[in-house]
């Protein structure tokens, strides 16, 4: 299923999130998520543009969301708060109601414009 650009809130929350590529794997927590991405704190930046894949559980399901993504744009300051905008760029149509679900459940955040 292709993903909308941010047609919806985002929720600020903490989830743990793997991520990386065909070869390479890395772990970091979420700052907001929202059913067309999310952004991830990490000093690990990869470049913009990059394509990647994620994966990470909801808290209130045992099974593993995985999406096809593209890091959209970089927080480099060289504080705890460094990390990228991830665009989901493709997920199954379950995972994508699975976080839709989870977003109406949790505190929103108002849509951020642009």
């Amino acid at each position: 299923m292709e993903i909308e650009r941010r047609d919806t809130g985002r929720a600020n929350v903490k989830l743990k999130v793997t991520f990386g590529s065909d070869t390479e794997f890395r772990s970091a927590f979420t700052a907001d998520i929202g059913v067309g991405g999310l952004f991830l704190h990490t000093d690990r930046l990869l470049a913009r543009g990059e394509h990647l894949y994620v994966e990470f559980n909801l808290p209130d399901s045992g099974e593993m969301v995985e999406a096809e993504a593209e890091v959209r744009w970089l927080r480099q300051n060289g504080t705890p708060e460094d990390g990228m905008g991830v665009k989901f760029l493709a997920m199954s149509q379950a995972h994508f109601a699975k976080v839709a679900g989870y977003l109406k459940k949790v505190h929103m955040l108002p849509k951020r414009s642009g």
